[in-house]
This record gives structure tokens, sequence and C-alpha cells, in this order.
């Protein structure tokens, strides 16, 4: 059980305890003398309607711990609603990506644009993808291109950089930084990507906390 389960299930108890002592019936003659004494202590009513009715602690009592029970349940909405809202993510989550051309490996010196789409667990994660890298440079190992990536994940938006790498033998490695916003706000995604075509990549992402 995780720590959030713990907690819900301590509430719940906590709450039926407290819905256990509060009386469930009222008594409507008791009920109604209380209040034709409130009115007619402000004078809305004649004196006389008061004068033998039952006192009114019973009723208020049970009135002011209806209203605690009220205010506590606002106030556990107000502090479970963003984690409900927000789930996290997890840590390390794996996926596909499919472009739908290797125009980075087509071109020799000009800049490009990949439109792909990424499938992940996490819809946060997942949907089109668009990679703008630059003109290649040489590097230890193969030809890397920078650039710019931006995913369009279901209510979550990241936008970062990429550097991609073609090896001699034509596989190809990508790395990323992508930070977050909307549903994923204030939150770090890394990618790590592998093609040995550059058309279908396995991607490995890593979300942390700020970072």
């Amino acid at each position: 059980m995780t720590e959030l389960e713990q907690f819900e299930a301590r509430l719940a108890a906590s709450l039926e305890h407290l819905a256990d002592e509060v009386p469930t019936t009222v008594d409507s003659r008791e009920l109604t003398a209380a209040i034709v004494a409130t009115e007619a202590g402000r004078g809305w009513l004649h004196p006389a309607f008061g004068a033998h009715l039952r006192p009114r602690a019973a009723v208020l009592r049970y009135a002011l711990a209806a209203a605690a029970l009220l205010l506590l349940a606002a106030a556990v909405a107000a502090v479970l609603a963003p984690r409900f809202m927000a789930a996290p993510f997890d840590a390390m989550t794996h996926g596909r990506m499919t472009c739908s051309e290797a125009a980075w490996e087509s071109s020799a010196t000009d800049p490009v644009v990949l439109d792909c789409v990424l499938a992940m667990p996490d819809t946060r994660l997942a949907g089109n993808v668009q990679i703008s890298l630059g003109a290649p440079s040489t590097a230890a190992g193969g030809i890397s291109r920078f650039g710019s990536i931006a995913l369009s994940g279901n209510g979550a938006r990241w936008t970062g950089t990429i550097q991609v790498t073609a090896a001699p033998n034509e596989a190809a490695f990508g790395d990323g930084r992508l930070h977050g916003s909307d549903a994923a706000d204030g939150q770090v995604l890394y990618l790590h990507l592998m093609s040995g075509d550059g058309l279908t990549w396995g991607v490995l992402g890593n979300v942390v906390s700020g970072g």
C-alpha cells in the first residue's frame, strides 16, 4: 500500500468515527421550538411562544458538529485535490518514437526538421514531436547535430534541446533535455534515443522535479 493509500484509509476511518458521533436524527419539535425561541428573542414573535421551550444547547451542539465536519471535508479536499489532479510521473519509462522520414541522414549540410510521434505509457509524455536540427558537425565517433525539441503530450507541453549523433555504422543516438509546462509544470524530462535507421527510435525517458 502506497503512502497516499495509507493516508486515505486513515482519513476515511477518522471521518467515519466523527460521523458516528453526530446524531442522524433530530427531534423536529425540539428544533422548531428552538427556532421560535430565537426569533422571539429578536422581537419577530411574541415572547409567549418561547415561554416553555427546552434548552437549545443540544441542538446548537449538533449544528456546530455538522459545520465542523463540513469544514474538515473542505480542508481535506483542498489538500488532496492537487495530488489527484497532478499524479506523479514514473521516474523511468520507455517507449517508441516513429518519424516520417530520416531527413537528417539525407542532408549533408542543411538544417533539418523531423516530425515524429512518441508513444509512452504515460500519455503526458506521448504525442507529436518536432525536432529541429542544425547543420552537422564532426564529433568523435560520428556526425552530430544540435537543435531543439518540442513534445505535445496529453495536457502537458515539453520543450528543450537535443543532440543527435550518427555513427559510422549508421546507428543514431540522441539525448534531449525538456522542461515541462501545464500538467508537467516544474518537471524536467530527459530523453535518450537510439535508432538503426533514423525512422523508428527506442526511447528511454527519465522525469525529475526541477533539475
